[in-house]
């Protein structure tokens, strides 16, 4: 029987998820759940907070907090460009005729679009504050750094004005963009971001409401190259996109929550949201970036356990280089037997909804 019947009401949640049978959850393990919520909070709150260390996933995209004090000292070395949309910000275009700049659409004859479009800058500190002061409330670019010149980077950056969507239709690609910047570095395979970043050492892209984060790539396969001159959306780099409006997300999350256990309509709204909030993170900690993975990796935090994932077999499974991130799930169903899945809610650690 699946444990998640109910079709949900986007197409994410809408496909299937891992089969298995529905497993009674203990009247203690739900009084636990329900009740002690209120008590988790208080304790948390006092609790120091961990410090973020560097993520490095399996394509070999690397991310880790950025600091202004890094962004300035690349400015100092000479080696810290500015990719910044002029589109709805016309401080833009008067700033590009002070310094070393272009336009990425379009040739010179092109000047129409020039209102509209990103420009390259080649950064110091004061574009840097500039940036920070005036920039930085809006989803306003990326920085980036690298030892080739701007007209190289000018000509590796065109490359990417448009995109295939899925239906292989070329549309305006707004890589510079944050907000799809980052998801789509995330969902990108090793081939994608050998491609993308070309002769970019780093990329850091944030704003006011998004983390400033740097961005790079290792690469561990000698030559691999991209196959198309056109990048290609792929459905991951779909989803991704979805996922990371997280506001949106995190409702559709709440929602499908919500429909696949109705005993969790007795938990308080604040304490659902945040252990919903606290599942999408630790699903992607997993390395799931598709969202009807994601979604299903939080179903089972509910199913099971919060912490099911530090379980020895659990945790074999989700370490398997050779099983594909989009069977983990099912994978886990099927081996694990219905007497260990039972272990793992007894012994299960309702504070792990709290880990950061």
């Amino acid at each position: 029987m699946n444990p998640f019947p109910r079709r949900c009401a986007v197409a994410a949640r809408a496909t299937t998820v891992p089969q298995r049978r529905r497993r009674p959850v203990t009247r203690a393990t739900w009084l636990v759940l329900l009740f002690g919520a209120n008590v988790w909070l208080a304790a948390f709150s006092r609790l120091p907070q961990k410090e973020v260390h560097m993520l490095e996933h399996d394509s070999g995209l690397v991310e880790e907090p950025a600091a202004w004090s890094e962004i300035l000292d690349a400015a100092e070395h000479k080696r810290l460009f500015a990719v910044i949309d002029a589109c709805q910000m016309p401080p833009v275009l008067k700033k590009a005729e002070n310094y070393p700049s272009i336009c990425l659409h379009g040739g010179p004859k092109d000047k129409g679009r020039h209102m509209s479009a990103p420009w390259l800058f080649h950064a110091d500190a004061s574009l840097v504050d500039w940036v920070r002061e005036d920039l930085f409330a809006e989803p306003w670019g990326f920085f980036l750094e690298s030892k080739a010149n701007l007209t190289e980077l000018h000509a590796h950056f065109q490359r990417f004005e448009h995109i295939a969507g899925l239906d292989k239709i070329k549309y305006l690609f707004r890589y510079y963009d944050p907000r799809i910047l980052s998801p789509f570095l995330l969902s990108s395979t090793a081939p994608e971001l050998r491609s993308f970043f070309g002769p970019v050492r780093q990329i850091t892209a944030g704003t006011q409401q998004l983390s400033l984060v740097h961005y790079t790539y290792h690469s561990r396969i000698e030559n691999e190259k991209y196959p198309y001159r056109t990048m290609r959306l792929s459905e991951a780099h779909n989803s991704a996109f979805f996922t990371y409006d997280e506001e949106r997300f995190l409702k559709e999350v709440i929602a499908f929550i919500l429909d696949e256990f109705p005993k969790v309509h007795k938990i308080d709204p604040d304490t659902l949201e945040m252990w919903c909030e606290a599942g999408i993170k630790r699903a992607r900690r997993n390395g799931f970036v598709l969202a009807k993975d994601i979604m299903g990796f939080v179903g089972m935090m509910f199913r099971f356990a919060p912490d099911f994932d530090k379980d020895e077999q659990v945790r074999a499974i989700l370490d398997d280089d050779e099983i594909p991130q989009e069977k983990k799930l099912h994978t886990l169903l099927d081996r694990i037997s219905d007497d260990h899945w039972m272990k793992i809610i007894a012994k299960g650690d309702p504070s792990a909804w709290f880990e950061d």
